[in-house]
C-alpha cells in the first residue's frame, strides 16, 4: 500500500514539476498581469450601502461589527499596488507573496460579504501562498531571495495542481451525478444558460443567442463531456506530464466555451493554469541563458511606472479603466478576456506539441 502511494506521489510530482529558474521566468509574466489588467481593489466598496454587509461566519470580515473606513480600503490598494510591482521586479518576492496572500484573504472576506463569492479567485489567494514556498525569486530579480529546498518547491507545486484537481471535482461530482441522466428532457447546461441569460447581464456576446438553436443531442452531450472531464483531473495528473499539460489546455478549452455559449468568464484561474502550461515557453525561447536583470531593465522601469500612476490614479480617485479590474467595463472586459483566453490556447498548444524537445531540454 505504501508503495502505491508513493508512486502515486512521485507521479504527481513529476507532473507538476517545473524547474526555478523556468518559474522565476512565469513570476514576471503573473505579476504584470495582475499589476496592468486583473489588479485587485477594495475601494468599491465604499459605495455599497451598509445594510447588504453580511459576513460568513468563517470570514475575516466577521470579526467586525461592519464595513471598514474608507481609508483603509485605499491603503489596500496602494499596497497591493506595491506588492505587485515588488513581485515582478523581485523585491523580497517571498515575503511578498506572504503578504499579497494576507491582504487578499483579509480584504476578499469584505468583497464577498454581499452575498456572492467569485470562486476562481479563491484559489489565486492560495496560489500566492504557496509560490511563497518556490524558488521563483531566486532568479531574474533585483533582489534575490535565497533558495529554499528543492523538495520544499516540489511540494508546494504539488499542492498547487492537486488544488487544480480538487477545485474541478468538488464542481464536477454533483454534475456527474445530476446531469448524467440519459435523459433528453432534462439539460444541466441549459439551467445554467437559462440564469446567465434571464438574470445575467442584459447584452448578450458571442454565441449566447445561438444556444437556442442547439440540437437536443448536442447539449445532452455537453453535459456528459463536461462533468466527466471535471472529475478526470486526478487521472491526467498521475498519468504524467503531458498528460497533465493536456488536461490543462482542456481546461482552457472548456473556460473559452463558457465565455462564448453563457458569457461566464474564469480567466483568471488561467494564471494559475500558466505556472505549468505556460512557463515552459521561457526556457524555449532562452536556450542560451540570454535574459538577464540588465536586458530587463527597462521593462522593470516600465512595470514601475505603471503602478506609480496605478497609485496616483487611486489617490486622486481617477475612475479610469486603468486603474483596476473593477473600472474595466463588462464589455471591454468580456472581449479582452476572450483574447487572453486565447492568447493562452495558442501557446499552451504549442508547448503541448514541443513538450518533448522543451522538456528534454529542461531535464539536463
Amino acid at each position: 500500500m505504501n508503495k502505491v502511494f508513493k508512486v502515486f506521489l512521485d507521479n504527481i510530482s513529476s507532473s507538476s514539476y517545473v524547474p526555478a529558474e523556468v518559474l522565476a521566468g512565469y513570476r514576471i509574466i503573473f505579476g504584470s498581469l495582475l499589476l496592468c489588467y486583473f489588479l485587485p481593489s477594495w475601494s468599491w466598496l465604499k459605495a455599497v450601502p451598509p445594510a447588504f454587509f453580511d459576513p460568513h461566519i468563517l470570514s475575516f470580515a466577521y470579526l467586525t461589527d461592519s464595513q471598514l473606513d474608507n481609508f483603509i480600503y485605499l491603503g489596500a490598494d496602494i499596497v497591493i499596488i506595491c506588492f505587485l510591482v515588488m513581485l515582478t521586479i523581485g523585491l523580497w518576492t517571498r515575503w511578498v507573496l506572504i503578504g499579497i496572500f494576507l491582504l487578499c484573504a483579509i480584504f476578499y472576506s469584505y468583497s464577498y460579504s454581499f452575498g456572492k463569492i467569485d470562486h476562481h479567485t479563491s484559489i489565486l489567494i492560495f496560489t500566492f501562498l504557496l509560490m511563497a514556498f518556490t524558488n521563483c525569486g531566486s532568479h531574474f530579480a533585483l533582489l534575490k531571495d535565497k533558495s529554499v529546498n528543492k523538495d520544499v518547491q516540489k511540494t508546494a507545486l504539488v499542492v498547487i495542481s492537486v488544488s487544480i484537481c480538487f477545485g474541478f471535482f468538488t464542481a464536477g461530482i454533483s454534475k456527474f451525478i445530476r446531469w448524467i441522466d440519459f435523459d433528453l428532457n432534462t439539460s444541466g447546461f441549459l439551467s445554467w444558460f437559462n440564469t446567465s441569460y434571464y438574470l445575467g447581464e442584459k447584452e448578450k456576446y458571442f454565441l449566447m443567442d445561438y444556444v437556442f438553436k442547439m440540437p437536443v443531442l448536442l447539449l445532452e452531450s455537453m453535459d456528459y463531456m463536461a462533468a466527466i472531464y471535471e472529475i478526470s483531473g486526478f487521472l491526467f495528473l498521475v498519468r504524467g506530464k503531458k498528460y497533465w499539460l493536456i488536461f490543462l489546455f482542456i481546461s482552457g478549452v472548456f473556460h473559452f466555451s463558457t465565455l462564448l455559449l453563457l458569457n461566464i468568464d474564469f480567466t483568471l484561474t488561467l494564471l494559475v493554469y500558466g505556472i505549468f502550461s505556460i512557463s515552459p515557453l521561457f526556457k524555449r525561447f532562452n536556450k542560451k541563458d540570454s535574459l538577464t536583470i540588465k536586458n530587463l531593465q527597462y521593462f522593470f522601469y516600465a512595470i514601475i511606472a505603471v503602478g506609480i500612476l496605478k497609485i496616483g490614479c487611486a489617490l486622486f480617485e481617477i475612475d479610469s479603466s486603468i486603474l483596476n479590474y473593477h473600472s474595466v467595463s463588462s464589455k471591454s472586459k468580456i472581449y479582452i478576456n476572450l483574447c487572453l483566453t486565447l492568447l493562452y490556447l495558442m501557446v499552451s498548444g504549442y508547448i503541448l506539441l514541443q513538450s518533448k524537445k522543451i522538456f528534454v531540454n529542461q531535464s539536463k
